[in-house]
């Protein structure tokens, strides 16, 4: 004798009840506990959500004059990550500094084939819209399933601080929301390759960014610290940074190196500088207050 009866603990009014025999469920009924799961129709009645705030920032329209841009943000902290030039290692602090949170909302905009967080997840939640969700403990990671993906959705719990890793600077290859989120993002950390031609490109992008909002962190290739070689580099915009104490150096892992992201954790010596990049935005955050 078969009864239908509503799956303990859930709520989902979109869904109608599936007969069940008492035995093991059905591939049906495991698919749309699955749907139910991945779109937060589940445990708590009416879940939160934060609503973003769009701020208009001028931008090229298709005529060649200024037209008005979306930019998107967040209800909670936002924090940009950049990379000064290709395979810096912004996805990996990126990845730090989220973590370093304890609960933290982590977007990536690049590609779907050029994804650095791909492997980087624990448990994957599905693909919500043009986004796919996975967990890592206390960080959400969502990163494009589609080459245009549109501007994320809300959650359906509250995180202390988003962190949306563009990719390389200049953003403007991306969705034009990226460009103007960055644009009109309050901090920005830009990160380089501890080289001679990284510190270079590096001084670029933070002048281009804006030096006054920018925390620049270097991913070191010798032990941990910069050659005499890679500080002489240095022009005055890095210069400044490190006066005002607006500057970290995180050193490069080589088991990240060979294998990328992984579920396995991050080494020690990335979470302590993540921890270090996170304080330094904190100091930052109350200074744009």
């Amino acid at each position: 004798m078969s009864t239908d009866q509503p799956v303990a603990g859930w709520v989902d009014v979109t869904t109608p009840p599936v007969s069940m025999s008492g035995l093991a469920p059905s591939v049906a009924e495991l698919r749309r506990a699955w749907d139910a799961v991945s779109q937060g129709r589940y445990a708590r009645p009416d879940p939160i959500q934060p609503s973003p705030v769009t701020l208009a920032v001028a931008g090229p329209g298709p005529d060649g004059e200024e037209a008005s841009v979306s930019a998107w943000r967040p209800a909670e902290p936002l924090v940009v990550v950049v990379g000064a030039h290709a395979q810096a290692g912004a996805s990996t602090v990126a990845l730090a500094v989220a973590q370093a949170d304890p609960c933290a909302r982590l977007l990536e905009i690049s590609l779907p084939a050029c994804s650095g967080l791909a492997g980087a997840g624990s448990a994957e939640l599905g693909e919500l819209s043009s986004w796919v969700r996975s967990q890592r403990d206390g960080v959400v990671i969502e990163r494009p399933a589609t080459v245009e993906a549109g501007e994320p959705l809300p959650l359906d719990r509250v995180v202390r601080r988003t962190v949306l890793d563009v990719g390389v600077q200049p953003c403007a290859a991306g969705p034009r929301w990226v460009a103007a989120t960055v644009a009109a993002a309050e901090v920005v950390v830009v990160v380089a390759a501890g080289t001679v031609p990284g510190i270079r490109r590096l001084e670029v992008a933070v002048d281009e960014l804006g030096s006054q909002r920018c925390v620049a962190v270097v991913r070191a290739v010798a032990g941990g610290r910069l050659p005499r070689q890679v500080r002489a580099a240095m022009g005055p915009v890095l210069q400044r940074l490190v006066d005002e104490r607006r500057w970290a150096v995180m050193p490069c892992d080589g088991r990240l190196l060979v294998t990328g992201m992984s579920p396995a954790p991050l080494p020690k010596s990335v979470v302590s500088a993540g921890h270090t990049v996170l304080g330094l935005l904190n100091e930052c955050e109350k200074g744009t207050k």
